[in-house]
């Protein structure tokens, strides 16, 4: 056999092998990492800033407050309302006012894809959502937790930042 042909094949095997071990390490990384960015989700937020796009990316303030909390069992829960609900109810007549968000259920992060996805177990003023999966896009700068909302087409249509008050430690 040509030296030169056996040097060319002992390279491609290496390679082909280095390739396959890399993937292996990979995926243990990747198990460090879900680990990693478990315990960096874990803490109470309040809301600092939550912005919604429209289609011609004109972005709108969203005026509320929130918190929104994630523990080391992988449960979560969010609730929060416009700033302006109080005054929006003096002024109804006694009718009940209705304004905001409210769910709690289990948190699955997706490291891949850069999203956790909140499985609502309950919901009180929507209940439809019980059973469903509410899909946000994670992003943290130190202690700032951005989740990014995506419509089907993968359009970033909201984005609510979350300062952390406590960490659980």
């Amino acid at each position: 056999m040509n030296p030169k042909k056996n040097v060319w094949l002992s390279v491609i095997v290496l390679l082909s092998l280095t390739v396959s071990l890399a993937g292996h390490r990979v995926s243990a990384q990747q198990v460090e990492s879900l680990e990693v960015v478990r315990a960096r989700f874990v803490g109470n937020y309040e809301l600092v800033r939550y912005v919604s796009f429209q289609p011609d990316g004109k972005m709108t303030p969203r005026n509320y407050v929130a918190r929104i909390m994630y523990d080391p069992l992988g449960n979560m829960s969010a609730i929060g309302m416009p700033t302006d609900l109080p005054q929006r109810a003096a002024v109804s007549g006694g009718e009940r006012t209705v304004g905001g968000f409210a769910y709690f259920g289990k948190a699955e992060i997706d490291i891949a894809a850069g999203s956790v996805t909140h499985h609502v177990v309950g919901a009180p003023l929507r209940p439809e959502l019980v059973g469903q999966g509410r899909v946000r896009y994670y992003e943290f700068d130190g202690d700032l937790l951005t989740l990014s909302i995506k419509n089907e087409e993968g359009r970033v249509t909201g984005q609510l930042t979350w300062r952390r008050v406590w960490s659980g430690k």
